[in-house]
């Protein structure tokens, strides 16, 4: 097995035909496996010391701020200088004041006269900057026949007379101006002498800085190639191209960020730290992102494709591909065929694409969408959006409040715990709330609509539906357009009527008997059915049934109308008031209320065997807690008139209905004789 191995530089590795181990390094290399299994390793991130050459200033310094030491190179090309000058370099602050200067030759004029071979025409020294800002260079006019050896020296900067002195030797004031210390920066030469000059990057050096004199100004005293460098620590990227090209391949991205091509047959791929692109190719490939936000996309095959850490983006294309989000918020798309997505942790967002998806968004607020195909879609924890667009989908909220979508097609949707919206939308669907205060909206088609255990409000939307409240205390049934079925729990339920739900339907009894179909039974609990507009409610389905003989109530377990401003009139079988009030909550309360509002209305009492009694005794009082559920006015609680009726045969059984009716009939006519109101607190 071949073994590429690759520099700290950057690499172009191409590996053979055979099953090749490369190792990239550091760098950013450009990896190529070529045929047969191949494992590459991309390499990591490291610290490589490079050597920066100091710029020089307007003042012809070298900048050296913020380092704590510099090297300085000199090579002497030639001198011109009639003396034995000396050469030396000096640091100053920020301020332009000197912090040190030092003779590093007290004759450099002996030393060009030394034999090539010694090499003692150049210099390289290490010096501490002392936290200074700017170094330079002087001579010394004769500082060799003045007595200055090598070593530090203290310079007193004076206008137009510069004193430099180094013990045990001392240099007094008082020379000539030609004597003084020439400077690279001209402002501390008299007269701004400029005393270094840089031509084509080589210094240039005159050794008389005064203004005018006999001697002339050529700068060739003194020709010497001068840097000033510094080591610095340089953090290497290692953002490497690796390609798998044929065979299995193992690929590893390391450090940085990555772009890994797994290319034929099937890969294993690890992105590494940081932000990765991965391409499985062709092949059933396995993509690792790791640390990092990362790209992965499966390509054609069944892909096994995890984002690890980061906030990943994953594309499982053509193929059968598991995806897994892993830690942070990533956005799972399965696209083609069928195709198995997990959001894992974090706030993810989960697209099926074509194909019949599962997916499953795990911990987080997630959005999830099946798109094409007959999906299973779990929102898991937190507050989830699932939608599960064209096809019958099977979607699970999970806990947490979550909005679920079925789109088209005909679904089965499950909010379990938390307060769920559901909307069934396009198909015929099937809806359960399960636990919390739900909302189930049918919408479009014929749908099944449970409340299960909360307080729930069920809308059957368009289509011929049917509505069961479940088991909370306080439930809201609204069929809407169609012909819908409502069937109440063992709380307080709220119909909303809509007389196009009684079709006369009808359904045979064992004995062969055909009676009415029951439409709105409420079940037991204090119900209410509202009627709008002007609509005639017949409990007892007569004005519905167009089939000669058939009979049986449609509308059972209410226990008060609520109308509102049009004429209205309800029909009920006094024995159905009388049978249902004994599953009562709130007792065995023997009443009914119907209040009806504005309007001309009239309620009629159709039951046989039953008689007004004008002096009956009124045996079924309103309850403040019936009001509350009514929303009912002080006003509108007086405007009820009690009637008590009397079985003919069972002379213990009566009941009592409160109604502000303008027109109460039995049988159709008239009872005339009304009792006083009564409300019992």
């Amino acid at each position: 097995m071949p073994i590429i191995n690759g520099t700290s530089n950057v690499d172009r590795l191409t590996g053979s035909n055979s099953n090749d181990t490369i190792y990239g390094f550091e760098g950013d290399d450009r990896l190529s496996g070529g045929d047969g299994d191949d494992v590459i390793y991309g390499g990591q991130t490291g610290i490589r010391t490079e050597t920066i050459l100091a710029e020089r200033n307007e003042n012809n310094n070298f900048d050296i701020s913020g380092q704590d030491s510099v090297n300085i190179d000199l090579k002497m090309l030639s001198e011109n200088a009639g003396f034995n000058n000396s050469l030396g370099y000096y640091i100053l602050d920020n301020n332009g004041e000197i912090l040190s200067a030092v003779i590093v030759d007290d004759s450099y004029k002996h030393l060009a006269n030394q034999p090539a071979s010694e090499n003692v025409n150049e210099w390289n020294i290490e010096v501490d900057t002392l936290g200074g800002a700017q170094l330079g260079f002087f001579i010394v006019f004769a500082g060799h026949n003045l007595g200055f050896v090598e070593g530090e020296v203290d310079i007193a900067l004076r206008e137009n007379n510069t004193a430099l002195v180094q013990q045990p030797h001392r240099v007094e004031n008082g020379w000539a101006p030609n004597d003084r210390p020439s400077f690279s920066d001209p402002s501390l030469n008299g007269w701004d002498f400029e005393a270094e000059r840089i031509i084509d990057g080589v210094s240039h050096w005159e050794d008389s800085t005064a203004a005018s004199s006999p001697i002339s100004h050529d700068w060739n005293d003194l020709v010497i190639e001068t840097s000033v460098s510094f080591e610095q620590e340089i953090p290497m990227s290692d953002n490497d191209t690796i390609f798998g090209g044929n065979g299995n391949d193992t690929l590893y991205g390391g450090d940085d960020r990555d772009t890994i091509y797994g290319g034929n047959d099937n890969d294993t791929i690890y992105g590494g730290d940081d932000r990765d692109t991965l391409y499985g190719g062709n092949g059933n490939d396995y993509l690792h992102g790791d640390a990092g936000d990362d790209a992965l996309i499966g390509g054609a095959g069944d892909d096994v494709l995890s984002g690890d850490e980061g906030n990943d983006y994953i594309v499982g294309d053509a193929g059968n591909d598991t995806i897994n989000g892993g830690a942070g918020d990533d956005s799972l798309n399965g696209l083609a065929d069928d195709d198995l997505l997990f959001g894992n942790t974090g706030n993810d967002r989960l697209s099926g694409g074509d194909g019949a998806d599962e997916l499953r968004g795990g911990d987080g607020d997630d959005v999830l969408n099946g798109g094409n195909g007959a999906d299973l879609l779990f929102g898991d924890n937190g507050n989830d959006l699932v939608v599960g667009a064209q096809g019958n989908d099977r979607i699970f909220g999970g806990k947490g409040n979550d909005t679920l979508r079925g789109g088209e097609g005909n679904d089965d949707m499950r909010g379990g715990e938390g307060d769920d919206a559901l909307y069934g939308e396009d198909g015929n669907d099937i809806l359960h709330g399960k636990a919390g205060n739900d909302l189930l909206d049918g919408g479009a088609g014929d749908d099944l609509l449970y409340g299960s255990a909360g307080n729930n409000t069920l809308l059957g939307g368009s289509g011929n539906d049917l509505l069961r409240s479940g088991h909370g205390d306080q439930n809201l049934l609204d069929g809407q357009t169609g012909a819908d079925i409502y069937i109440g729990g063992n709380g307080t339920e709220t119909l909303i009527f809509d007389q196009d739900d009684f079709i006369g339907a009808t359904r045979e009894l064992a004995n062969g008997r055909v009676i009415n179909a029951n439409v709105y039974n409420a079940s037991s609990g204090f119900d209410v059915l509202e009627i709008s507009g002007d609509v005639e409610a017949d409990f007892m389905g007569d004005a519905y049934q167009d089939i000669s003989g058939v009979t049986g109530n449609v509308i059972s377990g209410v226990e008060a109308i609520l109308g509102d401003e049009g004429d209205q009139s309800a029909t009920i079988n006094e024995s159905a008031i009388y049978a249902q009030s004994d599953d009562m909550n709130l007792g065995n309360w023997d009443g009914f209320i119907a209040y009806f509002g504005d309007g001309d209305d009239t309620l009629n009492f159709n039951g046989d065997d039953w008689t007004f009694d004008a002096d009956g005794e009124i045996n079924a009082n309103i309850s403040p807690e019936m009001i509350q559920q009514l929303a009912l006015t002080g006003e509108q609680v007086d405007s009820l008139q009690a009637y008590v009726f009397t079985h003919d045969y069972n002379s213990n059984a009566h009941i009592t209905v409160w109604t502000d009716a303008e027109h109460v009939t039995e049988h159709g006519i008239d009872v005339n004789t009304q009792n006083d109101s009564f409300f019992v607190n």
